[in-house]
């Protein structure tokens, strides 16, 4: 999965950058769940009050601007992989046998975002007459 990512954000942006993104994809689905609550409503009007906005105009801007933007991040992760699915090194490490549910749950996870991933990667890299 990895590598298709890598590889679908590399037809658009150099390496460094395909790296950063790669990363970024993957690493973001954690970090709103470790956020988690403070996304919750009313988030906007609770960062105007933390930085000691006064003015009425500045606290309704910031406060939109914000619920605006954790409602994007909300949305956006929700189409990210969840990373939890590949987390069967506890399971192993006790001597457990890894559930068969878990193997699927890793397969489809993997599968949707690898697929989609190499197709778009192919298509873009074949208009460019890069690739068979």
């Amino acid at each position: 999965m990895i590598a298709a990512i890598a590889l679908a954000g590399s037809t658009f942006l150099s390496w460094p950058l395909a790296l950063v993104l790669t990363v970024t994809i993957l690493g973001a689905n954690w970090v709103v769940q470790q956020v988690g609550d403070a996304l919750a409503a009313g988030i906007g009007a609770r960062v105007a009050d933390s930085a000691g906005i006064r003015d009425i105009a500045a606290i309704q801007t910031v406060s939109a601007t914000v619920e605006g933007l954790a409602g994007t991040l909300r949305t956006v992760s929700a189409f990210l992989p969840n990373l939890d699915h590949f987390s069967l090194a506890a399971i192993v490490e006790q001597g457990i046998i890894v559930p068969a549910g878990a193997l699927v749950q890793a397969g489809v996870t993997m599968l949707l975002f690898t697929l989609p991933a190499m197709a778009l990667a192919y298509v873009i890299l074949r208009n460019k007459e890069v690739a068979p």
